[in-house]
């Protein structure tokens, strides 16, 4: 008993023995995915019990923004950040419905951590292109971006077009310009059209 005892204390903390044959293996691997679960279960509560103000059981826009200030060291998301963090999460369950429920939870954080880390990114970027300060990149802006992005090889006119019908509004009302959370999938698809070419 002893021994079953240290083999679970073991796998709680992380830890395991060496030379595992292959049963012992896939038991441990079992074993640390249920131990994932249950932290990842312990970290939802503690989401939900301090931003769930309305005790619904998911999170409103309101209530999304809190947690996502208290991540961003008290800094205030955008509007625009907060949207495109509800919504992107929101569509994991493939029920939309404008809220973070405990399924998108962590998703939602994983995302704003990801954001955060490109944001610096997507900042110069705008010093650089949004000439004119408007808060996102109009088709002549745009067309400067994909040039530079294709070493001084201009894209055609219907390339940047089609950039621009893709991906603005990929998250809220078009705008007729690329805004800084549509910008990553902008690049990304820049980058896709130009392998296949």
């Amino acid at each position: 008993m002893a021994h079953v005892a240290a083999v679970y204390a073991g796998v709680k903390n992380g830890r395991r023995a060496k030379n595992y044959g292959k049963k012992r293996e896939k038991s441990y691997e079992e074993q640390t995915k249920f131990w994932e679960e249950i932290k990842n279960q312990a970290k939802i509560n503690d989401l939900m019990k301090k931003y769930d103000k309305t005790r619904e059981g998911n999170l409103n826009k309101a209530e999304l923004a809190a947690l996502l200030q208290d991540m961003n060291s008290g800094e205030k998301p955008t509007d625009e950040e907060v949207t495109w963090v509800l919504k992107t999460a929101d569509k994991l369950d493939n029920q939309e419905n404008g809220r973070i429920n405990r399924d998108e939870i962590l998703k939602a954080v994983d995302l704003w951590h990801q954001y955060e880390k490109i944001k610096p990114e997507i900042e110069s970027l705008f010093l650089k292109y949004d000439t004119n300060h408007s808060g996102k990149l109009e088709p002549p802006q745009l067309k400067a971006l994909l040039t530079d992005l294709n070493e001084g090889v201009e894209p055609e006119e219907d390339e940047v077009k089609m950039v621009m019908s893709m991906c603005d509004g990929q998250v809220a009302t078009p705008t007729g310009g690329i805004n800084k959370t549509e910008l990553k999938g902008a690049i990304t698809l820049w980058y896709h059209h130009l392998d296949k070419k």
